[in-house]
């Protein structure tokens, strides 16, 4: 084979993925509640000054085959120091939600919730939109963190 008919043969092939791929759905399923994808990083976490970290970062991913969501969470403590790095099951609204009315995606996005484990213990309750994270997470110690996270890269990247 020439290399001419090489290349033919390999732009015919990309022309092939290239029309497959712009026939495809967008992400449904697991991945998505309408247009609202589910997974994703969702970040406002920096230091200022060096040393001195101020924010929130969640991380939602899809784990297993038809298993659901995890979530991992990390945000600072009033001193400026980070929190421990937190893995719950995050669960949407369209689930049996066992402490609330499940709440449709639409529009305003997807409803979630967490519950957070010790040391941190909590429930976070929160919406995801296309491009951020809005939601609260209560602590039993009584203390309140409201989150409003655009969705971004992580701060560890």
């Amino acid at each position: 084979m020439t290399v001419l008919a090489r290349c033919s043969s390999i732009l015919v092939l990309a022309l092939a993925a290239c029309a497959t791929a712009q026939t495809e759905p967008p992400l449904q399923g697991a991945l998505s509640c309408g247009a609202v994808v589910r997974v994703g990083t969702f970040s406002d976490l920096r230091a200022v000054p060096p040393g001195v970290m101020k924010g929130s970062e969640v991380r939602i991913v899809l784990v297993g085959d038809q298993v659901g969501m995890q979530g991992s969470f990390q945000f600072t403590e009033p001193d400026g120091t980070l929190s421990d790095l937190l893995v719950a099951a995050v669960h949407d609204t369209h689930e049996n939600d066992p402490i609330g009315v499940p709440i449709q995606a639409d529009g305003e996005g997807m409803g979630i919730w967490a519950d957070l484990p010790e040391p941190y213990a909590g429930r976070l309750e929160g919406r995801i939109t296309a491009d951020r994270l809005n939601g609260t997470i209560r602590f039993v110690s009584g203390k309140v963190l409201k989150l409003n996270l655009p969705r971004s890269h992580s701060y560890w990247e």
